[in-house]
């Protein structure tokens, strides 16, 4: 399994803009199974707890530094995981997209 840093790096989607790539991904998630979407929940979650524990504790100004690194490394971390995980259904995105686009140009 290759790891994706951004969706342009998925050989399926090299030849489309941003925004496609972007309607195509949103579609393949779509299609992901449970236990993929499990994965990727409960690294969101392990991310944001720890957020919201300091913050509920918070008494001191030296906890908004943690507070903002877990803000920063948020996408940085979870963006390659859900590219990777919906890498496997972009084919299938890809003809679902397609038909769409195809039915709203006409």
């Amino acid at each position: 399994m290759r790891f994706y840093f951004k969706s342009s790096q998925i050989p399926e989607l090299e030849n489309y803009s941003f925004k496609d790539r972007s309607q195509i991904l949103a579609i393949a998630l779509t299609f992901m199974t449970a236990p993929d979407k499990f994965i990727l929940n409960l690294l969101k979650l392990l991310i944001i707890t720890p957020v919201f524990i300091l913050a509920a504790r918070a008494a001191e100004w030296w906890v908004l530094i943690p507070m903002l690194l877990a803000g920063i490394f948020y996408p940085i971390i979870t963006t390659p995981v859900q590219l990777t995980l919906s890498a496997k259904y972009i084919e299938k995105a890809l003809k679902k997209w397609k038909k769409h686009s195809e039915e709203t140009q006409n």
